[in-house]
């Protein structure tokens, strides 16, 4: 939610009240305003606290897959919906009304300060009775509804109402901040006026029609800044229950067989419902771990005739089999793994020499089950060999050709491995033509 609430500076032009209305008057106006030694802080005031700030540290230790979390960037992507569309009462403008009183209350204060503030009070403390100009709107008006913003097709959790619209709110707090300009501080009058202030806010609220999870964020925020702990209770709780309820619907009923878009809608509301507070979240590298098995692999290939020696060598990664039997890389930042190739080859009677040089690469791993075959494919699209050649003659740059043609199928090299049923690892090893096939596959989860 917002971190700061930033307060405009209040000045003689309050006569058309066009400001935010709960700006921080400098330094001397808020020492001017006295309510008891220890006061709590005035509607909107810069120590005002905010009512609920979205734990991102929560968020962010969401595991979202096996070894990755969601992340502080992406908590704090999911924690900005709610922040769109609710309205601010602290920077919203005074309703027409309201500044046509304060205009008239500012001419009488030039003569008559006690009847200034008297009006004043009058007005705030019962806008539908007789005042100096006409009644403004009761809190209980409508509310503007504000579009919500969503994150692709998942249900909508943010804003759907604009707090700011609660013109009775709007007006004491301009009356607040007019009395703060005169210099007014009287501590039982500014008690009554914050009293029907929050009175307000609850009047709005009933006829507001709250929804959502932001909604009632926004709710609480907003009566937290009036200073009222009883909404801003209420109001929390009641997002509470609203997350855990967006959770249950997106909870899939067959985690393996959910679509991408059923997972990440999953992902939103276990991501606010920790967020919000709740330590029980299964969280979606949970749901789906049953789903899946996890497995290791290490692959070399090893060979050479006529003097010529080479090795690729796919050092240890991972990939999971789904309950399909389909293989592909764990759904985490570890999605390729290294591997080096290193070689020396001899030229023979050919005049000239190759030099290989040693070369890293990354691959992963793709590929389907079959009964207990296991049919891999190992992809590695930037695995090359780096090649010095001297010499021109006909058979160095035969040999340099032949080896620049090899190399792409070892980009994407086909193995299979037999595990017997029940076990949870294995070795094969095949040999053809002087090349050594070893792969060792091990069964982690």
């Amino acid at each position: 939610m917002r971190t700061t609430v930033r307060i405009a500076m209040f000045t003689a032009t309050l006569l058309a009240v066009p400001v935010a209305l709960c700006g921080v008057a400098g330094a001397q106006s808020r020492a001017a305003v006295r309510v008891g030694h220890n006061p709590r802080p005035l509607p909107c005031s810069s120590s005002a606290p905010v009512a609920i700030r979205l734990s991102i540290s929560a968020g962010a230790s969401l595991q979202i897959a096996a070894g990755q979390t969601l992340g502080t960037a992406g908590a704090t992507q999911l924690a900005q919906q709610f922040e769109v569309g609710i309205g601010d009462l602290c920077t919203a403008h005074a309703p027409a009304k309201a500044s046509a009183e304060f205009a008239v209350i500012r001419t009488i204060y030039a003569t008559n300060k006690n009847a200034a503030v008297a009006d004043l009070l009058q007005w705030a403390k019962n806008p539908n009775g007789p005042t100096t100009s006409p009644p403004r709107r009761a809190g209980h008006a409508i509310a503007h509804r504000a579009v919500a913003h969503t994150t692709g097709p998942c249900p909508s959790l943010s804003p759907t109402i604009d707090v700011s619209s609660a013109s009775g709110v709007t007006s004491d707090l301009a009356a607040l901040q007019f009395l703060q300009a005169l210099g007014f501080d009287d501590n039982n009058d500014f008690s009554d006026l914050v009293k029907d202030t929050q009175q307000q806010l609850e009047q709005w609220v009933n006829g507001a029609n709250p929804t959502t999870v932001g909604d009632w964020l926004g709710i609480a925020e907003a009566a937290q800044l009036l200073g009222d702990d009883s909404l801003a209770n209420s109001a929390i709780g009641k997002a509470q229950g609203l997350a855990a309820s967006a959770l249950k619907k997106a909870t899939p009923s067959d985690p393996c067989s959910a679509s991408q878009q059923e997972l990440d809608c999953y992902q939103q509301a276990a991501a606010l419902s920790q967020m919000l507070g709740d330590s029980d979240v299964t969280s979606p590298a949970a749901l789906v771990a049953k789903c899946q098995a996890r497995w290791s692999i290490e692959v070399t290939i090893s060979g050479g005739s006529a003097g010529s020696t080479s090795t690729i060598h796919y050092s240890t990664g991972e990939f999971v089999v789904s309950k399909t039997g389909l293989i592909s890389p764990p759904p985490n930042a570890g999605k390729s793994w290294p591997g080096t190739f290193t070689g020396a080859f001899s030229t023979g009677n050919c005049p000239g020499q190759l030099h290989a040089f040693p070369t890293a690469f990354t691959y992963s791993v793709t590929g389907q089950v079959h009964g207990t075959a296991y049919v891999l494919v190992l992809n590695a699209p930037n695995l090359h060999i780096s090649l010095e050649k001297t010499g021109s003659s006909i058979c160095i740059n035969a040999a340099y050709g032949i080896i620049k043609l090899i190399l792409p199928i070892f980009q994407k090299w086909p193995v299979e491995v037999n595990v017997p049923a029940g076990q949870t690892s294995a070795t094969s090893t095949m040999s053809s033509g002087g090349t050594t096939i070893t792969t060792s596959l091990k069964k982690l989860t």
